[in-house]
């Protein structure tokens, strides 16, 4: 099997059995707060990773979720329904729970603390009892069925609350990747020798 055969051969196999790797821009807003009203995506099969992103419109990148005024999250729920009767109880349709800490000022509302909490979520930050908590790792989930998932923010009190969450979900390339890259390495390298 020659280079370029064996290149293509590689590269279909990879692509027969991966999913999309193009991202999808997330914008979740405040009001978001249970399935019924969350964002519809389908997602294929596998593994999924979500990447903060700052607000388009230079506005708020953070969940503002009242109560305290140090209450600024960076915050997305998963749903796999948009039932809303489990979601306040035991969370039984909830794929997955990202939240960092609270960022801002307790003494006083700190519209600040917006961009502390954004800037904490891109290092990884998790609030305990959330997804992948304790841990700074990229804010990942799995998929075991291909289907339409729900997004939007967790929150049982919509007081006072402003803000929005923004990210870019993709899926985490499959091993097939890999041999894709290396032909493509390999094919840079023999147009060099000749």
């Amino acid at each position: 099997m020659n280079f370029k055969i064996l290149c293509y051969s590689m590269a279909t196999s990879a692509l027969a059995n991966s999913t999309s790797w193009a991202g999808i821009s997330l914008s979740l807003d405040y009001w978001q707060y249970r399935p019924s009203v969350g964002t519809a995506v389908y997602l294929e099969r596998g593994e999924w990773e979500l990447t903060p992103t700052l607000n388009p419109t230079g506005g708020y990148s953070a969940f503002f979720s009242g109560g305290g005024w140090d209450s600024w999250q960076w915050n997305v729920a998963v749903w796999n329904s948009n039932d809303d009767s489990t979601h306040n109880t035991t969370d039984a349709n909830r794929l997955a729970w990202f939240r960092t800490n609270n960022y801002g000022n307790p003494n006083g509302f700190d519209p600040n603390g917006a961009m502390l909490a954004f800037n904490a979520a891109v290092a990884g930050d998790r609030m305990i009892g959330t997804t992948g908590a304790p841990g700074n790792a990229p804010y990942r989930f799995t998929v075991t069925t291909s289907g339409t998932y729900y997004f939007g923010i967790w929150d049982t009190d919509l007081t006072n609350n402003v803000g929005s969450v923004f990210a870019d979900l993709h899926a985490v390339p499959a091993p097939g990747a890999v041999p894709l890259l290396a032909c493509a390495t390999l094919a840079r390298r023999r147009r060099r020798r000749r």
